[in-house]
């Protein structure tokens, strides 16, 4: 028996400020304002911290396999202060039991299982105007992973295999607040508590060796229920009461020239669409349907080494797309990073140059939704960061 753990603590805090500007808005809100300007200065205070806790034991239990034991517990706290005046917080506490399996059947053939069942406690607070906001409280809140598989061994570097098994998904601290862009001061309010999202995935793959490359390739269908998702009608997130279908292909490989040279790279082509309800055969927003990654990294010596990991991204519809009937879409986009690392005893250098062709590009955009004339209404999307150069200096106990 082994005997592991981790623990972890992480605390952050953040601050917005949005100026009054060169001047307000007429009084009757006539006119639109490019750059904005707002009626009145707005402050905001986010802070949150979180704690993990994950004791294990595993088991060797000879011709019977391999066993692990395990119980999570985590701890989130967050909370946003304005001057509305306004308080939100929420605070989440996780305990989760699981265990895996695998199981030996003869010499070629492996079965694994598992099994999570995880609890999560929600205490939310909703302090605006002077008063308590409705929907402060507390809830309780449960949802099961599980998953079978079969895998068949071709050699000790080569398999095919079945898998299917089910996943969830709990809502972040952050996705039980919405936006509310029909007001003229637009702020945010407590939107709910949401229940997990459900997932059930099938999965048939394999891998194997060709030359100096090994290949992996796979076929999986995805059914999400109670999708978590923001939804622009109403300003907040809502579990989606209907199912999304994805279906996809994936392919990976890594290849090894020499002991120096070696190159991976990774695909996916995807489609996710609505199953049922009257989004039926739309498809969902925020997915592209092709994901190329490609690395390529060469040693000089057992210190030096250089690497340039590419991404291409396709075309996907903006987040809202359904909601609205707002079908542009997002362009597709291919971006690049160049990596340089140096090994000195126990010290790792690495200087690292994001986005080395300064493309324009972006990853996440919306449709905004608004009442008022004076507020903006349409597409809208959060550019990503030009060419930037990073240096990290790590050192290893």
């Amino acid at each position: 028996m082994i005997f592991e753990g981790d623990f972890s603590y992480k605390s952050t805090k953040s601050n917005f400020y949005k100026p009054i500007g060169d001047n307000q808005p007429l009084p009757d809100f006539s006119g639109l304002y490019d750059p904005p300007r707002y009626k009145s200065a707005y402050s905001a205070d986010y802070e949150r911290w979180r704690l993990d806790f994950s004791p294990r034991f595993k088991f060797d239990l000879n011709k019977f396999g391999n066993l692990v034991l395990g119980y999570d517990y985590s701890r989130a706290v967050g909370s946003a202060y304005d001057n509305q005046p306004s308080n939100a917080k929420a605070a989440l506490i996780d305990n989760s039991f699981y265990l895996n399996h695998r199981l030996p059947i003869g010499e070629q053939f492996d079965l694994t299982t598992g099994f999570r069942r995880q609890t999560e406690s929600i205490i939310s607070s909703d302090y605006r105007g002077g008063s308590w906001a409705d929907g402060s409280g507390q809830k309780k809140i449960s949802a099961n992973a599980w998953e079978f598989g079969l895998s068949y061994k071709l050699s000790n570097s080569e398999k095919i295999y079945a898998k299917y098994g089910q996943s969830f998904r709990f809502a972040n601290i952050d996705e039980y607040w919405g936006y509310d862009t029909d007001n003229s001061d637009a702020f945010t309010f407590f939107g709910g508590i949401l229940n997990p999202q459900i997932d059930r995935t099938a999965e048939i793959g394999s891998s194997f060796v060709m030359g100096n490359t090994k290949i992996t390739t796979s076929i999986f269908q995805t059914r999400t229920e109670d999708g978590i998702r923001y939804n622009v009608n109403n300003g907040k997130n809502i579990n989606d009461a209907n199912i999304v279908e994805r279906n996809g292909v994936f392919l990976s490989s890594a290849s090894f020239f020499n002991d120096r040279l070696s190159f991976y790279t990774n695909s996916k082509l995807q489609e996710a669409i609505y199953e049922d309800g009257p989004l039926k055969g739309k498809s969902f927003d925020l997915v592209p349907k092709l994901l190329i990654n490609a690395r390529v990294n060469y040693k000089f010596d057992n210190h030096w080494s250089l690497g340039l990991v590419t991404n291409y991204v396709g075309s996907q519809y903006y987040d809202g797309a359904n909601d609205k009937g707002a079908y542009t879409k997002m362009p597709s986009y291919i971006v690049s990073d160049l990596y340089l690392s140096k090994k000195v005893d126990n010290w790792d250098l690495r200087l690292t140059v994001k986005n080395i062709t300064n493309e324009h590009y972006v990853s996440y955009g919306g449709y905004k939704n608004t009442g008022y004339a004076t507020q903006y209404a349409g597409y809208y999307y959060y550019p990503s960061d030009p060419r930037s150069v990073f240096a990290t200096l790590s050192y290893n106990f």
